[in-house]
C-alpha cells in the first residue's frame, strides 16, 4: 500500500512536470508566432521597398538628362540605409526572443525542481511517519510479550 502510495504521488509529480513543459513550450510557439508575424511584416515591408525601387528606377528614366549619377547614389544611400534599419530590427527582435525563450526554458527548470524537491520533502516525511508507525508497533509487540511473559 505504501509503494501504490508513492506510485501515485510520482504519478502526479510527471502529470505536474509535463504541464510545465506544455506551458514552455506554449511560449515558445508564442514567440514563434511573434516571429513568422515579424517575418510577414518584414516581406510586406520588402515589397513596398520593391515598388519604391521600381518608382525610383522610373523617375531616373525620366531624368536621364539631370544627374544620374548623384541620384542613383542618393538611391543606393536611402536603400542601404532602408537595409540596415531592417537589419537591426530584425536582430533585435530575435534577440528579444531568443531571451524570452531562455527565460521560459529557466522558469521551466525552476519549476521542475520545486516540484522535485517539494516531493522529495514529501516521501521524506511519509518515511519518516511510516518509521515513527513501525517503532510504536514494535514497543505495542514487546510490551504485549512482556505482559505475557509475566
Amino acid at each position: 500500500a505504501a509503494a501504490l502510495g508513492v506510485e501515485r504521488e510520482v504519478g502526479e509529480l510527471k502529470k505536474r512536470v509535463r504541464l510545465t513543459e506544455t506551458q514552455a513550450e506554449d511560449g515558445l510557439r508564442q514567440a514563434a508566432t511573434e516571429l513568422a508575424d515579424l517575418v510577414r511584416r518584414s516581406n510586406g515591408e520588402i515589397a513596398v521597398l520593391k515598388r519604391t525601387a521600381a518608382e525610383a528606377e522610373a523617375e531616373l528614366r525620366r531624368v536621364r538628362d539631370e544627374d544620374v549619377s548623384g541620384l542613383e547614389r542618393r538611391l543606393t544611400l536611402e536603400v542601404a540605409t532602408l537595409q540596415r534599419e531592417r537589419a537591426d530590427e530584425t536582430s533585435a527582435l530575435r534577440r528579444r526572443l531568443e531571451q524570452e525563450a531562455a527565460a521560459a526554458e529557466r522558469r521551466r527548470v525552476e519549476e521542475v525542481d520545486t516540484s522535485e524537491r517539494r516531493r522529495a520533502a514529501e516521501v521524506a516525511e511519509i518515511a519518516r511517519k511510516r518509521q515513527d508507525d513501525l517503532a510504536s508497533l514494535e514497543r505495542s509487540r514487546a510490551e504485549e510479550v512482556a505482559g505475557l511473559e509475566r
